[in-house]
């Protein structure tokens, strides 16, 4: 359950209550996260995670679609592809992993917009998975301001 409450804003977001009414707009204006309306496949063997993943997003007005692992996520991107704009993959899991998920997916779409989430650093198991072809990395736990700014980065991006 510490893992879950890891999810939500660190401390180091929160605007400090002795700002002036000024600092304050700007403070907030910094702060604003921006969601979106577009579709992303969330991709996690931990049910908790899937759980409060779908509800972050949905708040911030994504339509998120689950699976529990990469082989229901290849699944359901075959069917969804039109309709999914980012996949937020973790990495380690049961049954098929991020990194096979992502390479059959590319081999789907050479252009879809993957964000690969993991414990581990970028540098360690998951540097392998961003040479593959994803276009973000987060670490686990989320910090959310992260997570929305690279969806919203990736998302905006054009570029395949």
């Amino acid at each position: 359950m510490s893992y879950i409450m890891n999810l939500v804003i660190n401390a180091s977001d929160a605007i400090p209550a002795t700002r002036t009414e000024k600092e304050l707009e700007i403070a907030t204006f910094e702060t604003t996260i921006r969601g979106g309306t577009e579709t992303i496949l969330l991709v996690d063997d931990e049910e908790s995670i899937r759980e409060l993943g779908e509800e972050l997003l949905d708040s911030f007005g994504y339509k998120v679609i689950t699976a529990s692992n990469g082989k229901e996520a290849l699944e359901i991107y075959r069917v969804e592809k039109e309709r999914i704009s980012l996949i937020l993959l973790d990495l380690i899991m049961p049954v098929m992993d991020g990194k096979k998920c992502l390479e059959e997916i590319l081999q789907v779409e050479s252009n879809a917009k993957v964000i690969i989430a993991s414990g581990y650093s970028e540098h360690g198991p998951a540097n392998g998975v961003m040479a593959a072809g994803a276009k973000g990395f987060v670490q686990k736990p989320y910090n959310m301001r992260q997570l929305f700014t690279m969806i919203r980065e990736i998302l905006d991006n054009d570029l395949p």
